[in-house]
């Protein structure tokens, strides 16, 4: 097993901050924080952000960055063609702030947009999952 020479870096990348019943999520990234980990968290929607932000944020990633929207429908697959455009969006927005911290390890939680986004752009921030 690899030795590291400085604590593990954990993005944690959330849809939203966790809810009342998913109280697990915070109990998780305290406990990963106790072992001594740098961990990250990242949101990929505002809070009380509406549907038309979202559409907005959408239609000007794949404006601004058609090759990257293409690749991540790609990875995604075909029949995620709305889901990998709203992924597509947060991923490009989130991997900025994900990259700053230098991850090794993108953790996310349930099969949804975070975890799409990640899927698709975790080689650009460096991290191993």
């Amino acid at each position: 097993m690899k030795q590291l020479s400085a604590p593990l870096r954990v993005a944690y990348v959330l849809l939203r901050p966790p809810t009342y019943s998913e109280t697990f999520i915070r109990s998780e990234i305290e406990f990963v924080r106790a072992t001594g980990a740098t961990v990250g968290v990242f949101y990929a929607r505002g809070e009380g952000e509406g549907a038309g932000a979202r559409l907005g944020r959408s239609v000007r990633a794949v404006l601004t960055h058609p090759p990257t929207f293409l690749h991540h429908l790609r990875v995604l697959g075909p029949s995620y063609g709305v889901r990998a455009l709203l992924a597509s969006a947060y991923a490009l927005e989130l991997s900025k702030q994900v990259k700053r911290f230098r991850p090794d390890v993108v953790h996310t939680h349930f099969v949804n947009l975070p975890t799409a986004g990640s899927r698709s752009r975790r080689r650009d921030v460096g991290a191993y999952r």
